[in-house]
């Protein structure tokens, strides 16, 4: 009983911090996913590549050769990285053959997929989006006793809804009768999949994740996942172990996740125990591609999977982009780790069943979307739905 009562409260806290999302359908240019053949992976894997003299990738495949070099491509790479031991739980659902093909970007991305796709050894082609957020919504920071005393609880409505705002009372997700019962656990981590989460932050600090294979500092991959110095996360924008947030904005959803609770400072989280893993691939501007959400998705379930790591909720407060495959495999094998992915619906005022919107459109069965509701209880004016 006690963990359902916990990832309902982690529930909770990410359906408030996943009110912001953002649409780009332009398809970004000089790169593309593709899934390639079991027999051209396996080519890959033994043969290698190498350059041809005018600097494009070859593989001694004739028909895919000439491909690579009238789209002049430069880079083919495994979108889901060599994972040693457990690669065959990556081959199990295919990922190791998804590979992200970057080329000439003058060229038309749409006619070069179309080429590719026509190849026998391509089975899936899939356009790289890009991810970013909107402008904040909410008014409130970032942290909550029952009731708690940080100071800024008060304006945090959709905690518990007095009126105060000059809403409709007790329109809110009953905060204070579930507190009365558990307020978090420590035992439980929720990765936010952002812009990064500042882990020096006075109301975070308590509650950030630390990775106990790591030691800080050392310059050593001590726990062998491929990534040094990973204390609090992952950048995969850079590949690096520094989730630090350049934007504020993952630090804010952090906040409302899990911010400190009672002890007179700042704002609530919804779980006032509990752990926060940082997984930055948006940048400064708030945007990023989703090349780099795979990867921060596919950290988080080796690190469960692989490391003992407790990570039972990813939140993600973004979106952007059409359908992706590879991204849709990337979640489908976080649900497979028994990981909840929760989304933003979208803030287009639009109906996800007609027109989707992802990630919160996918039909993996442990993607929740969320949609956004006012201070009287109707539907935002700015959010999706469906």
């Amino acid at each position: 009983m006690k963990s359902i009562l916990r990832l309902k409260l982690i529930g909770l806290l990410i359906l408030l911090s996943n009110l912001l999302i953002a649409q780009n359908n332009d398809r970004r240019a000089g790169v593309i996913t593709m899934k390639l053949s079991e027999k051209k992976c396996q080519s890959l894997e033994t043969k290698g590549m190498w350059r041809s003299a005018t600097g494009n990738i070859q593989m001694g495949d004739k028909s895919f050769d000439d491909l690579l070099t009238r789209s002049k491509a430069t880079r083919l790479k495994r979108i889901f990285p060599y994972a040693g031991k457990f690669e065959a739980k990556h081959r199990k659902h295919g990922l190791h053959q998804w590979y992200e093909l970057s080329f000439d970007p003058s060229l038309d991305v749409v006619a070069v997929s179309k080429e590719y796709g026509n190849h026998q050894d391509v089975s899936e082609i899939s356009y790289i989006y890009d991810a970013v957020l909107f402008d904040e919504i909410r008014t409130s920071e970032e942290s909550l006793d029952v009731p708690p005393n940080d100071p800024q609880y008060e304006d945090q409505w959709g905690y518990n809804n007095t009126g105060q705002t000059g809403g409709t009372a007790n329109i809110d997700i009953n905060l204070e009768d579930a507190w009365s019962l558990e307020t978090g656990s420590s035992n439980i981590v929720v990765a936010i999949i952002d812009t990064g989460v500042d882990p020096d932050h006075e109301d975070l600090a308590a509650n950030m994740w630390v990775n106990s294979g790591e030691i800080a500092g050392n310059g050593i991959d001590d726990d062998n996942n491929g990534y040094i110095d990973d204390v609090f996360g992952i950048n995969a924008i850079n590949n690096s172990g520094d989730p630090l947030d350049d934007n504020n904005h993952g630090t804010h959803c952090a906040g409302t996740i899990g911010a400190v609770g009672n002890n007179n400072n700042g704002v609530v989280g919804v779980a006032w125990n509990v752990q926060l893993m940082g997984l930055k691939f948006l940048g400064a501007s708030g945007g990023g591609s989703l090349s780099d959400a795979i990867q921060a998705i596919d950290y988080a379930v080796d690190m469960k999977v692989n490391h003992g790591v407790n990570i039972r909720v990813l939140s993600n407060s973004w979106g952007g982009g059409g359908f992706s495959q590879s991204l849709k495999n990337a979640i489908d094998q976080a649900a497979e780790a028994d990981i909840v992915f929760v989304a933003a619906a979208g803030n287009s005022s639009r109906d996800n069943d007609s027109r989707p919107s992802y990630p919160a459109s996918y039909n993996s069965s442990n993607v929740v979307s969320v949609a956004a509701v006012d201070h009287n209880g109707n539907l935002a004016s700015f959010s999706n739905y469906g």
